[in-house]
């Protein structure tokens, strides 16, 4: 996890601490705007794909 957090930082330019910050800023805003149980269920509050 450690190394795809820092690849994700590097791609966008942040720290990994700010890259983690944003991650849950995007899961509780998703989490407000849905409910807990549809964020939950679906991992669509990723504001951005992951690399394949």
């Amino acid at each position: 996890m450690r190394d795809r957090i820092r690849e994700r930082a590097a791609a966008n330019r942040r720290s990994m601490n700010a890259e983690i910050v944003h991650y849950l800023d995007c899961a509780l805003d998703a989490q407000e705007a849905k409910g807990p149980a549809e964020v939950a269920a679906s991992p669509s509050h990723v504001t951005h794909q992951l690399p394949a």
